[in-house]
This record gives structure tokens, sequence and C-alpha cells, in this order.
């Protein structure tokens, strides 16, 4: 199980974290990031990430990208990009 008190001041251990999410939602398994988000309170921890599948879920969650606010959305098209290699990549 995550343990998020062990983490979350690990800048390293965050990265690692964002990585093995954005590998996730490349495999369009955006149903479990969005479990786990909820299930460990992530979304304050990990914003852009949570933006980035508030918009690859927008048929289920329509309103939420919109929330998203403009300081954001230079990371969140970053890591839609990475999402976007990694399907490739591994796919």
């Amino acid at each position: 199980m995550l343990q998020t008190d062990s983490w979350k001041d690990d800048k390293d251990q965050q990265a690692e974290l964002v990585n093995l999410f954005l590998f996730f939602l490349a495999k369009e398994q955006t149903q479990v990031i969005d479990q786990w988000i909820k299930t460990f309170h992530l979304k304050d921890q990990f914003t852009p990430l949570y933006y980035t599948l508030m918009h690859l879920m927008k048929d289920e969650y329509p309103n939420e990208y919109l929330r998203m606010g403009s300081e954001m959305e230079e990371t969140v098209k970053e890591m839609l990009v990475e999402v976007e290699h990694l399907r490739e990549k591994y796919s």
C-alpha cells in the first residue's frame, strides 16, 4: 500500500511516482489513477497530474478540467505530450 507520509517531502520519490502515473495513463488506466488520487488524497500534492488526468477523462468529468488555472496549462500540456510519447513507446 502507498505510504503517503514516507514520500511526500522527497522530490525524487515524487518524480518517480509522477512518472509511474504517467505510464499508467499512457496505458489508458485512467480509472486506476483516478481511484489512487481519490483514495490517497493526492489532488493537492499532484495538481498538474490531476488536471492531466481530468483532461484525459473529460467525458466522465466534463467541467473539472475547466477549473485548472492558467498557470498550470503549460505543465499539463507537457504531461499530455509525455503520455503520448509513452503510449507510442510502449504500444
